[in-house]
């Protein structure tokens, strides 16, 4: 059923997502080397605002989803999930 008053942030991101996708196909067919990314992020904890309820395996800390991130570039994809955890948790849902 969803959460009610939250259906703008479920269609904002999904636009991204697709925006991303636009995008990338913009810059291949300008054949223009440029990777882009869509990236499906759930919980981050951070030490200047607290995102995700507690830090641990499914809130991994700003530094690791970063470094999560970066490993993704190259990887053929245009939308991907940023960190391994949060793989788990959209095919869980």
């Amino acid at each position: 059923m969803g959460i009610a008053l939250t259906g703008y942030y479920a269609a904002s991101k999904a636009y991204l997502m697709k925006l991303a996708e636009v995008i990338s196909r913009e810059m291949r067919l300008g054949h223009h080397d440029i990777e882009v990314l869509g990236i499906r992020v759930g919980g981050v904890w951070s030490t200047g605002q607290m995102v995700a309820p507690a830090k641990g395996l499914f809130a991994p800390d700003a530094v690791t989803m970063a470094k999560a991130v970066l490993a993704r570039v190259g990887c053929g994809g245009i939308v991907v999930v940023g960190h391994w955890a949060h793989a788990l948790q959209f095919e869980a849902i």
